[in-house]
């Protein structure tokens, strides 16, 4: 295979893992829900109350689809936004003791169709796919230092 056939390759198969939707697995919410609370539970770890003006940044989400979703989420009890006392020009986003546990059984449904993918694939393969993978990315995060380095 030549190189551009690689590249193509490469591309193929990512845009194959991106449309596999695995946050169907997560029962009665959108993928952006998932993705924007699983991101809100791991933040919360560090500290319950997230400035809302991080999640666009973390999230790769727009500041406008971030207040759509957090608005549903709010109604659904999954999370309670509130003033910083210390700016009232900002607001806070805390994860609900609900919104906690949501995210547990998303985390779980994800697990257990990752253990059932890899149960059908050899051991070995598992961890030549891993090594590849990190060197991949490893290769991908160098050429972007060194492309933003040029401009």
């Amino acid at each position: 295979m030549e190189s551009s056939e690689h590249c193509v390759a490469v591309w193929n198969r990512m845009k194959r893992m991106r449309q596999i939707q695995m946050w169907k697995l997560c029962e009665g919410m959108t993928k952006a829900e998932t993705e924007l609370l699983h991101v809100m539970c791991r933040l919360s770890k560090k500290n319950p109350d997230i400035p809302v003006s991080q999640l666009p940044q973390v999230c790769c989400m727009q500041t406008s689809a971030i207040s759509r979703l957090m608005k549903k989420m709010e109604a659904d009890g999954l999370i309670v936004r509130k003033v910083d006392p210390n700016c009232r020009r900002n607001t806070l986003v805390s994860v609900t003791e609900a919104g906690a546990e949501q995210c547990r059984r998303n985390w779980e449904e994800i697990q257990d169709f990752w253990e059932r993918v890899l149960a059908r694939t050899p051991e070995e393969h598992i961890d030549q796919m891993l090594c590849l993978w990190d060197e991949i990315m490893d290769n991908m995060e160098n050429v972007i230092d060194e492309l933003s380095q040029d401009k």
